[in-house]
């Protein structure tokens, strides 16, 4: 079980660094629109990080829910850490 924490939480934080880049390049323009759009990719990268998670469940032999849920932990809060580490920034 802590094997599929660690797993997914390693995946989550992939994600969010993906997230991450994304978030800086979007508040570098400056620009509504360019933030907007940001977080709508986001959302989908956050879905395919899950929706790897579920589609691995059959290939690996892990905990499933395990490791979702801590995908989803560092997801979320991978999430509000960069935000505030943006905010620190600007």
């Amino acid at each position: 079980m802590i094997v599929s924490i660690l797993i997914g939480a390693v995946w989550g934080a992939l994600g969010c660094a993906v997230n991450f880049f994304l978030l800086k390049a979007a508040v570098k323009k400056s620009n509504a629109n360019a933030v907007l759009g940001s977080s709508m990719t986001r959302m989908l990268v956050d879905a395919a990080v899950l929706g790897a998670v579920f589609l691995a469940r059959r290939m690996l032999p892990i905990d499933f829910a395990a490791a979702m849920i801590s995908t989803a932990v560092v997801l979320s809060l991978g999430s509000i850490l960069s935000a505030l580490l943006l905010m620190k920034k600007h």
